[in-house]
């Protein structure tokens, strides 16, 4: 949770980021599937804390946790895509973002380690994933336990 670097690890974290984004949103009007509901900007504030939590699993538990294994930082970055890609099992589509967007993250990650950067970067490619490749709202969700929360939603 380093705040000494984030400007540098953000920057590369981002310019990854930007063009996962293109091909992802890309991949959104070749399908047809470019369509902005409102819950999608609740959601792309809201994602990043996810990001975090889930980058902190992947670069802390899994690629530190591998480096004792394996040497070379593309094998770790490999073998760490691999599970953060399975873990996002039955959904092909996003086993295949995530094993991707894994991949890049750890590699950048094992350079400038800021899990803010990566976090953020997760959270902007996670929402863009989950409404335009996947196809679902998490914002339903989200605003439904936010209102129950809240009281105005009773279970």
């Amino acid at each position: 949770m380093r705040r000494d670097n984030f400007w540098t690890a953000f920057r590369f974290q981002l310019s990854f980021g930007a063009f996962a984004a293109i091909c992802i949103l890309g991949v959104a009007m070749v399908e047809g599937s470019f369509a902005l509901p409102k819950r999608f900007w609740l959601t792309l504030g809201l994602y990043p804390v996810w990001g975090i939590a889930q980058q902190f699993a992947l670069q802390n538990l899994v690629a530190r946790n591998l480096s004792g294994l394996l040497s070379h930082s593309l094998a770790i970055a490999f073998a760490s895509a691999i599970l953060f890609g399975l873990s996002h099992t039955p959904r092909g589509s996003l086993v295949f973002v995530s094993f991707f967007l894994g991949f890049f993250f750890t590699l950048i990650y094992q350079r400038f380690p800021n899990l803010w950067a990566v976090g953020i970067v997760h959270g902007i490619l996670g929402t863009l994933a989950l409404y335009f490749v996947v196809g679902e709202d998490p914002g339903v969700r989200i605003l439904t336990l936010l209102l129950r929360w809240q009281g105005r939603i009773f279970p």
